[in-house]
């Protein structure tokens, strides 16, 4: 009779159909002991199992043998003196972990680690033990964590694509180097980003074999874009209009500029004025010709090695704005079909060649000697040479001198000319253009001697912030000639004062005749 009060056993709990033999119902009980048992007795009765067992290991059991101690009792501890107790440990194989990119985990723990108490230490003086003891001390602490707080801000808002569908953002910007190798997302692969660039350019290509060549071409350019952001960190560098292109393309098809080997094409023109220091000192920290309605709209050469034709009609169209009050839209065109002016050294290709290239300089003498410059609706830009449709009678613009401002002066010298002559047709190194995205471009490396590339100085800055130099740097602003979609608007800003890029070694100033 079974007693109410007590629980019943597993034994009793199990059918008499079920039992079988005294044996079975003798492992059913050690069964339930060994899981009463605590964890650790659990291996110890494990390791006694597999000792009976000839010493073979069971898949995920723990395989340490163990000792007897002077008792009789099996010991807890490994012998360190046996060497069967290094034998490994079997452990089931697990699936490898997904792969989680720790870069953006350590500058977060570095930030908020760092940064709080270099921020105390920089604006609440005597908060640490360790306060700066002088005002040098705690701008650089305010500055590195400052790099800090950066840090952590691109850590947490940098957010890949991972479909087809790569967004502007991603299409235009490949700064983070997530594209590399090894990091690379389904977002920012080649393929997809080139996909998209189809897309956003309305591309054409004749077929699947030239389709794989440009993706060849874009890849590489990526490639480049990388390499020109670590060379010139205080502007970003990306996918552009032009990164289908190869670099000689890019080159045959959009600059165009002659120029000499020294980057000089100045010979024998007359030299502007140097200004006073008076006037000099006079000088607004920063101007545009913008502003003052001096500068037209942003034009597209397209194809066509025109860059000094725009450069050109550029200038004139400045001092025409200067000597009448009107902001007249000059043609390029006919200087591309009826400009064949040749001048210069003799290492310079030095004559003007529709979109072959061509000089600034050459240009103004040719339309001091052509007699003007029709306007852009009489004689509307093709992107190709063709014959000259010049008609004297319909010139809205005359020239009437032009100087050089020589390559020895310093800036202060091309910022005063700006100011008092209007914008200036400047040549400089177009390397870093092609994969130029926006910023203040101040690359590392950038060859002074080698101008290919005709542009329009209208204005400079003085505070364009670079978070990369704790710093602002000042800059020159230039409108180039590929449209709006290319940099920021169209503009390109350079850094001033160290003649980066030649943007100082070829510089000139136009005058036109007023009306009588």
């Amino acid at each position: 009779m079974s007693n109410p009060g007590r629980r019943p056993s597993m034994l009793s709990t199990i059918p008499m159909s079920s039992q079988g033999s005294a044996a079975a119902a003798r492992v059913v009980v050690e069964s339930v002991q060994h899981q009463q048992l605590p964890r650790v007795q659990r291996r110890h009765a494990s390791a006694r199992e597999r000792g009976n067992n000839g010493g073979k290991a069971e898949p995920g059991d723990d395989v340490r043998r163990w000792t007897r101690g002077r008792d009789g009792v099996d010991s807890a501890k490994p012998n360190p003196r046996d060497k069967r107790t290094t034998r490994a440990r079997v452990r089931p194989r697990r699936a490898p972990p997904l792969y989680v990119d720790p870069s953006p985990l350590l500058c977060i723990l570095h930030a908020c680690h760092f940064a709080p108490r270099l921020v105390r230490s920089a604006l609440i003086p005597g908060t640490v033990s360790h306060r700066p003891k002088n005002l040098a001390t705690t701008m650089a602490s305010s500055q590195l964590a400052l790099l800090l707080l950066v840090a952590l801000a691109g850590a947490t808002t940098t957010t890949m694509p991972v479909s087809g569908a790569v967004d502007d953002g991603v299409i235009r910007q490949v700064t983070d180097g997530g594209f590399r190798a090894g990091r690379r997302s389904p977002g920012l692969l080649p393929e997809a980003q080139f996909a998209a660039f189809v897309r956003r350019h309305g591309r054409r290509y004749s077929g699947p074999e030239e389709y794989a060549a440009r993706l060849r071409v874009f890849a590489a350019n990526l490639a480049r874009a990388a390499a020109h952001q670590a060379l010139d960190p205080t502007a970003r560098h990306g996918v552009t209009p032009f990164s289908d292109l190869t670099r000689e393309e890019f080159e045959a098809r959009l600059t165009g500029l002659h120029a000499s080997k020294d980057g000089v094409g100045l010979q024998g023109m007359p030299a502007e004025a140097p200004a006073m220091a008076e006037e000099v000192a006079r000088l607004p920290a920063s101007f545009d010709w913008r502003e003052k309605g001096a500068v037209t709209g942003v034009k597209m050469q397209g194809a066509c090695g025109s860059c000094w034709a725009f450069s050109t009609t550029g200038a004139v169209e400045g001092a025409n704005f200067l000597a009448t009050g009107k902001l007249l839209d000059l043609s390029e065109q006919q200087l591309v079909d009826c400009d064949h002016t040749c001048g210069g050294a003799a290492e310079m290709k030095g004559c003007n060649n529709g979109c072959a290239g061509g000089l600034m300089t050459n240009a103004y003498t040719y339309l001091m000697r052509a007699g003007g410059l029709m306007e852009q609706a009489a004689y509307p830009y093709t992107g190709a040479p063709g014959p000259c449709r010049f008609d004297r009678a319909k010139a809205a613009v005359r020239v009437a001198n032009f100087t050089a401002v020589p390559a020895a002066a310093d800036e202060a010298q091309i910022r005063a000319a700006l100011v008092r002559r209007g914008p200036l047709a400047v040549g400089l190194n177009a390397a870093f253009m092609q994969t130029y995205v926006g910023g203040v471009s101040c690359p590392l490396v950038c060859p002074r001697a080698f101008l290919n590339h005709g542009v329009l100085l209208v204005g400079y800055g003085a505070r364009g912030f670079a978070a990369l130099r704790l710093g602002y740097r000042p800059y020159w602003i230039i409108k180039n000639s590929w449209g709006e979609k290319w940099g920021e608007k169209g503009y390109y800003r350079l850094c001033r004062g160290r003649n980066i890029c030649g943007v100082d070694s070829m510089v000139s100033a136009v005058a036109v005749a007023t009306p009588p």
